[in-house]
């Protein structure tokens, strides 16, 4: 036989009973391929979507936390204000002022005082008359250290019993 010098190239019979398979081994190996990806796009949402919820949950926690330091700061303010009321307004002092209105026939069965931002008073007033009462209320509202009276029950028959509420203003109003 002679040699063939042909400028066509020699079919490759051996190469082309493959081609069906290698097809179809790279047709696997994309859909592999795009199945990773796709899960990969997925689990990135998914993490988003967790981080967008731990971003949310850091914020109102952050929230939370400026509301407790301001509630901190209000109660600190409050505190101060206790103190320098109480040092302003012992309750001595004030039983005292608040005694110094009473008719001799007056007496005060109870006293509580209750300090915040101002200085509150509850209290128990005993006459042996109504008319010795009435002269207390007088001048408990003539007073420039007592405001915002609010008298209470009362019982009127034999000793006279009455409950009041008022602010202590002090000396300063």
């Amino acid at each position: 036989m002679s040699p063939d010098f042909s400028t066509r190239a020699a079919p490759r019979a051996g190469l082309a009973r493959y081609e069906p398979l290698l097809l179809g081994i790279a047709s696997l190996l994309f859909l592999a391929s795009a199945a990773s990806a796709s899960r990969s796009w997925a689990e990135a949402r998914s993490s988003a979507a967790y981080l967008d919820g731990l971003r949310g949950e850091l914020q109102q926690e952050r929230d939370r936390l400026r509301e407790l330091e301001s509630k901190r700061r209000a109660g600190a303010s409050l505190m101060t204000s206790k103190l320098a009321l109480t040092a302003e307004a012992p309750p001595a002092r004030v039983l005292a002022q608040l005694s110094a209105l009473l008719p001799s026939d007056v007496r005060l069965d109870s006293v509580t005082f209750q300090y915040g931002e101002r200085l509150e008073i509850d209290a128990v007033a005993v006459a042996r008359r109504p008319a010795s009462y009435d002269v207390f209320l007088e001048r408990l509202s003539a007073s420039p250290l007592f405001g915002e009276i609010q008298p209470g029950p009362e019982a009127r028959q034999g000793e006279m019993r009455g409950s009041l509420r008022l602010v202590y203003k002090g000396a300063s109003s």
